[in-house]
């Protein structure tokens, strides 16, 4: 049976690991994704396949403010039309070579994707309830063995919604957290953690650790639901 299409902004990466002129591999439910940035910064999104010989894309490379694929070198814009096929330099690729491309932004410190182009309602900020915070900092991003519906209970929210939370440390200082998850599987959970603000080394460590505690904690808890059933 086919997966349902996954609707709505995506998050799918911090901002801060693609750096500029870079390419990454992304994927939204079934939709295998490149996601790169020109050498200004730029978010693109575009299907993970050359459509010359179906080359994953995010294996190649930023030339010029083009995605150029490893295998030949086929080079693609911002818009996803092919500009330029190096063995036959003295041919104008048409219109139709081109490969699909999707809307993606940067925004609160991650990079959104979205596959359904009919869905662009609402701006990431809108559709997940992000604050409106002018600096964020990145923690790290963890997979947990857990549905998503079922993750997100444990913040007492539900599915498409940031979570802000005020923990306090051992130590009785305060993490200003944002948390930002999504679905990857019928029971695995890709959870972003960040911190609001600028945040010391010190205190990303210790937003570091309650992810790590938090997973452990969702796991087991999942598990031993799991065989009570």
């Amino acid at each position: 049976m086919e997966s349902s299409p996954v609707t709505g902004w995506q998050p799918l990466m911090f901002a801060s690991d693609l750096s500029d002129a870079t390419v990454k591999a992304a994927q939204i439910g079934a939709q295998k994704l490149a996601i790169w940035r020109d050498s200004y910064g730029k978010i693109q999104a575009v299907e993970d396949r050359c459509p010359h010989r179906n080359m994953r894309l995010s294996l190649g490379f930023v030339r010029g403010d083009m995605l150029t694929c490893l295998y030949h070198g086929w080079r693609f814009d911002e818009h996803g039309q092919c500009r330029a096929i190096p063995a036959h330099p003295d041919i104008t690729p048409d219109d139709t070579t081109s490969v699909t491309t999707f809307p993606a932004v940067d925004y609160c410190g991650i990079i959104w994707g979205l596959t359904n182009k009919t869905d662009t309602r609402q701006s990431p900020a809108e559709e997940w309830h992000l604050p409106s915070v002018k600096t964020v900092t990145p923690v790290r991003t963890l997979l947990i063995q857990v549905p998503l519906k079922i993750a997100m209970k444990q913040f007492g929210s539900v599915p498409g919604r940031s979570v802000r939370l005020s923990e306090t440390t051992g130590n009785g200082s305060i993490l200003p957290l944002l948390l930002v998850a999504r679905s990857i599987g019928q029971n695995a959970t890709q959870l972003h953690v960040l911190l609001e603000d600028v945040a010391a080394s010190e205190t990303c460590e210790q937003a570091s650790l309650w992810a790590i505690n938090f997973l452990s904690m969702a796991e087991r808890n999942y598990a031993e639901t799991d065989q009570n059933t």
